[in-house]
C-alpha cells in the first residue's frame, strides 16, 4: 500500500531527519524492508483496539521507533512475535458499512471500528498513489470558513492521546496504513467534550508562559484534595471545567514549534521526575505527556503538515490538546511534586555512554517488548535535538547532558519493575508527600473539631 516508510535520511532515528547521537546503531535498508514487512502484516491481521477494545494496538508504535534505534530485522521480528499475542484477529463485525457521510453519525462508537477501518482504507486506495494525506485532510481538517471543523479534529485529544501518537508515526514513516489506523483510532476515541475545549473564550487575567508555572498552581490547589479523577474526559466529566480554567492558564506562543518545543521540554521532568527521591519510578500516564509531545512535534514540524492541516490555527489546536492532557494526568495522579535536579544531581554515565547505554537497553533488556519503554527512550532522545533547535534558551537552562540522563535513567530503572498506574500501591508512589501532608493536616483538624463538638 504505497510508500510505508521513508526512505530519506537513512542515519535518523525519526522522521525529521535528526541524526542519532554517536555510538549508537543506526536504521538499516534490511531493517527498512522488516518494518515495511511486519507493518503490513499487523495491519492486515489485527484490530486497531483489543481487550474489548479498550486497549490500543502499538505495534506501529514500538515497530517505528525500534527501526529509528536501530533495531535489526531479527530484533523487530521478535518484537512483532510477542506483541500479536495480545492482539485481536480482524472480525468483520461493525453494525453496516460507512461511508464519507455516515460516518461521522457513529463517532465514539467502538461498535463500529471495522466500518471505520474500512472506510479510510477504502477512500485511501481510490486517490492516487495512495494518498493518506489527502483523506487525512478531509477528515481531520476540512474547513467550509470553520477552523478545525474537520469531523476527526476533536478526536486527537483524547484515548491518551493514542490516535496523535499514532498519526505521528505516519506522518514519520509517510505510511498509508498507520495513517487509516491512525483515523479509525481517532473516530474511536471521539468525545463530544473536545468541541468545548475547542470554543472561543477570552484568556484569563493572568497567563503564564511556562507550563511548571501552571502545574505547581494546580499542585496548590486546595479545592481539589481528595477529588476523584476520570482518566477520560467525557460529556459527564464533572472537571472539565477545571481542566480547562488552568489549560487556558498557560500563554500560547504564537509559533506552534516553540509550544511544541516547550511540552516536549517540560515532558521530559513530567515523566522522568515526578518519583520520591532515589525511589525512581514512572507514571504510565505521564509517558503519554512525553510521546504524545513527540508526537506533536513530529506532525507540526513535517513537511507534511500542511498537506493534512490546512487551517491556519490547526498546529496551535494540537498543542492545546497535548497540554490539555499534561493538566487532566496531573490531576488524575495526584498532582505529585516534579523536581528537575532528580534528573540533574543523578550519578549516570559520562553524555557520550548515556545514549548509546540507554539504546543498548531498549533494544535488549527484558522489557525490550514494552512499546512504552521503547518509544519513551527514543522521546527522550529526540527532546535534546528539538528543544535545541526551537528553544535553545530552554536547551541552555539544564545541563547539557540533561536529556541523555533522563534517558539512561528509565532505561536502566525501568526495566522489569511496573509502571505507577494508580495512586494506592505504595511500592509504586510518585512524589505525593505534600498530599500525604495535607490528607493528616485535614485528619487532624476533623479531630479537633470533634473535639470542640464534645
Amino acid at each position: 500500500m504505497g510508500n510505508l516508510l521513508s526512505t530519506t535520511a537513512k542515519t535518523a532515528f525519526d522522521g525529521l531527519g535528526y541524526e542519532a547521537p554517536p555510538g549508537c546503531p543506526k536504521p538499516t535498508a534490511q531493517s527498512l524492508e522488516k518494518a515495511h514487512q511486519l507493518l503490513r502484516a499487523n495491519h492486515s491481521n489485527y484490530q486497531v483496539k483489543f481487550n474489548d477494545r479498550k486497549f490500543h494496538n502499538h505495534l506501529a508504535h514500538i515497530l517505528g521507533a525500534a527501526y529509528y534505534l536501530g533495531a535489526s530485522p531479527q530484533q523487530l521480528t521478535a518484537i512483532y512475535e510477542e506483541d500479536i499475542k495480545d492482539l485481536v484477529e480482524w472480525k468483520e463485525d461493525s453494525p453496516e458499512e460507512l461511508d464519507m457521510t455516515t460516518y461521522v453519525k457513529h463517532l465514539g462508537d467502538v461498535r463500529y471500528e471495522r466500518g471505520f477501518f474500512d472506510l479510510f482504507q477504502e477512500e485511501v486506495t481510490d486517490v492516487a498513489s495512495y494518498d493518506w494525506k489527502a483523506v487525512a485532510n478531509e477528515v481531520y481538517s476540512h474547513t467550509e470558513g470553520v477552523p478545525n471543523s474537520g469531523a476527526l479534529f476533536p478526536g486527537l485529544a483524547f484515548g491518551l492521546l493514542h490516535p496523535l501518537i499514532h498519526l505521528s508515526y505516519a506522518f514519520e514513516l509517510d505510511a498509508a496504513p498507520v495513517a487509516v489506523e491512525a483515523m479509525t483510532l481517532a473516530c474511536m476515541d471521539f468525545r463530544k467534550s473536545a468541541r468545548k475545549l475547542m470554543e472561543k473564550r477570552d484568556p484569563p487575567a493572568v497567563q503564564y508562559s511556562n507550563p511548571m508555572e501552571v502545574l505547581k498552581l494546580l499542585q496548590q490547589d486546595k479545592s481539589l484534595d481528595g477529588v476523584e479523577f476520570d482518566l477520560v474526559m467525557d460529556p459527564v466529566n464533572k472537571q472539565l471545567d477545571t481542566v480547562i480554567k488552568y489549560a487556558d492558564m498557560l500563554a500560547l506562543p504564537d509559533d506552534p514549534l516553540k509550544l511544541a518545543a516547550t511540552l516536549v521540554h517540560d515532558s521530559v521532568a513530567y515523566f522522568g521526575a515526578s518519583h520520591k527521591d532515589d525511589k525512581p519510578r514512572y507514571s504510565f500516564f505521564f509517558l503519554h505527556g512525553l510521546t504524545g509531545s513527540q508526537a506533536l512535534c513530529e506532525i507540526v514540524a513535517s513537511k507534511h503538515f500542511p498537506e493534512v492541516f490546512k487551517d491556519p490555527n490547526a498546529a496551535q489546536t494540537l498543542g492545546y490538546f497535548v497540554w490539555v492532557n499534561f493538566i487532566v494526568l496531573y490531576m488524575y495522579h495526584l498532582r505529585p511534586t516534579i523536581d528537575p535536579k532528580r534528573i540533574i544531581d543523578a550519578d549516570t554515565p559520562v553524555l557520550a555512554d548515556a545514549y548509546p547505554k540507554a539504546v543498548e537497553l531498549a533494544l535488549g533488556s527484558e522489557d525490550r517488548f514494552d512499546e512504552h519503554y521503547v518509544k519513551a527512550i527514543r522521546a527522550l532522545m529526540f527532546a535534546d535535538k528539538f528543544v535545541h533547535e526551537h528553544r535553545p534558551d530552554l536547551a541552555d537552562s539544564v545541563p547539557k547532558d540533561y536529556y541523555a540522563k533522563a534517558a539512561w535513567l528509565f532505561a536502566k530503572n525501568k526495566p522489569g519493575k511496573k509502571f505507577v498506574y494508580n495512586n494506592g500501591d505504595s511500592d509504586l508512589e510518585l512524589d505525593w508527600t505534600w498530599a500525604e501532608i495535607n490528607t493528616q493536616r485535614e485528619k487532624d483538624a476533623i479531630k479537633q473539631d470533634d473535639l470542640f463538638e464534645g
